[in-house]
């Protein structure tokens, strides 16, 4: 049975990238237009301390600079130009800051928070509204847990589940153990187990960000019990939403 608009949540995979560069503040802008429930964006730490959105560890796949993140501050990072020739506007945008991001995003949507490189400290630090945590998730390696319970225990954390988990049981045994709140994947994972970790409250957000990403993919996770999506085409998505009468 599919969602209802109500529950299921769009993730926009660095944001709208389908009309400005990865992980800028215009991406965000453009997703919020669509009207997604949830940015994604890849936090960062530099050599001083700030956090910055960006992927990569290093600078040099979508700016006009090079170097590692991590060595440099946030300075040098204000002196990059995002480059993506995809567009017209080569040159125009900058890496933002997540204090910069927080503040465009103006408490319109929730964050999905990759957590690349960053102490939940100085997350904390950054996003200050109870509403905008409460809507948000941060995407952790299983061994973070904890430290992000203890800095920010209101926020929810969502995980991989591995790839010895195999029953609805195990699934269950997993997200309990690590204090989840959702899951992004595998996108094998069965109805049953879906449904094992819904009984917790955990939901089920996969990535469907595959050269192929479209309804076929879509369908198929909706039918294991999926209540929301993470895409690359949140146009298509979400026009795909509004047919199936589950969308906002």
């Amino acid at each position: 049975m599919m969602q209802t608009a109500k529950q299921f949540l769009v993730s926009c995979h660095r944001g709208c990238t389908e009309r400005a560069p990865e992980n800028t503040v215009a991406a965000a802008r453009d997703a919020l237009r669509l009207g997604v429930d949830l940015i994604e964006c890849d936090v960062r730490t530099t050599a001083d301390g700030h956090l910055v959105i960006m992927h990569d560890s290093t600078v040099d796949r979508t700016t006009d600079g090079f170097g590692p993140i991590s060595g440099m501050t946030l300075a040098q990072v204000r002196r990059l130009r995002i480059r993506d020739t995809r567009f017209a506007s080569v040159g125009t945008h900058r890496v933002p800051t997540l204090a910069e991001l927080v503040k465009a995003v103006d408490g319109r949507a929730g964050f999905y928070i990759d957590t690349k490189d960053v102490h939940p400290a100085a997350v904390k630090r950054i996003i200050r509204d109870p509403k905008v945590i409460a809507k948000s998730f941060a995407y952790i390696s299983t061994d973070e847990a904890l430290l992000w319970k203890q800095h920010i225990p209101e926020l929810r954390l969502m995980a991989t589940a591995p790839d010895d988990v195999h029953t609805p049981k195990q699934l269950q045994d997993f997200v309990t153990k690590f204090q989840l709140s959702a899951l992004d994947g595998p996108l094998t994972l069965t109805k049953e187990q879906v449904a094992a970790a819904f009984e917790l409250g955990v939901v089920y957000i996969p990535d469907t960000l595959t050269l192929n990403e479209g309804p076929d993919i879509w369908l198929d996770v909706i039918a294991r019990g999926a209540g929301g999506i993470q895409t690359d085409r949140p146009t298509a998505l979400l026009s795909f939403l509004r047919k199936h009468g589950m969308t906002h």
